[in-house]
């Protein structure tokens, strides 16, 4: 008989997939989702369809087809996906920035900053204000990215509060710390949940010596 594909049979198979097609490296999807890099290189070559195909395996609960998120109010489908495209592996983003500068150039905006903060409010985007330099009265804005599947917005902006709150969000958490028990009562969100937002949004779990366990944010260099 012919051997199960695990990523097909993974909880987390679409997430795993679009990491895929993006181009992310094969070393950090198994990190994130507990896989091995063959099973990804195979996968890859085997069920992964060229743009356009239909992917018959990935229906919702209906048996149809999932639908791909509608645009936001006031933007049709060609603004929406010229947005996603140039934000495409973006994780954070400052006011100003470089990075907010290639997006902007890339969406086509040029240096009209309004255009694209009215777009990523519109999609979902939650904003954080901060002082630049601190202490001073220039307040500079950084958004992140929208609130993952199956997370509300008001519970996806309480969780990134939270994290802020604790100064954590681009440290690794150690479960059962100080700083992991303030995030949940701050966050609202039971553990096994809190765990779901966090494999969503990216971080990695690495397990340490005495069953210590950490999650790494995106990008983390450890």
């Amino acid at each position: 008989m012919p051997r199960e594909c695990s990523i097909c049979s993974h909880p987390e198979k679409g997430e795993i997939e679009n990491e895929l097609r993006s181009g992310t490296s094969l070393r950090d999807i198994a990190s994130r989702f507990g896989t091995s890099k063959s099973s990804l290189e195979r996968h890859s070559s085997e069920h992964i369809l060229e743009p356009g195909q239909v992917e018959k395996q990935e229906l919702d609960e209906s048996g149809q087809a999932p639908m791909p998120a509608p645009a936001p109010p006031g933007y049709d489908d060609e603004e929406h996906q010229l947005f996603l495209d140039a934000l495409r592996g973006v994780e954070g983003l400052e006011q100003g920035s470089k990075a907010w500068r290639a997006v902007a150039k890339s969406a086509g905006v040029g240096g009209d900053d309004g255009v694209l903060v009215r777009f990523l409010r519109a999609a979902g985007w939650v904003s954080q204000g901060i002082l630049n330099p601190p202490g001073s009265d220039s307040v500079i804005s950084i958004f992140w990215d929208p609130a993952p599947k199956n997370f509300g917005v008001d519970e996806h902006e309480c969780v990134l509060r939270a994290l802020w709150a604790i100064e954590e969000h681009e440290l690794p958490l150690q479960m059962g710390s100080e700083a992991w028990t303030a995030l949940l009562a701050g966050s609202g969100l039971n553990e096994e949940r809190l765990v779901s937002w966090l494999r969503k949004m990216g971080y990695q779990r690495r397990k340490e010596l005495d069953d210590v366990v950490l999650w790494l944010p995106p990008e983390y260099q450890y």
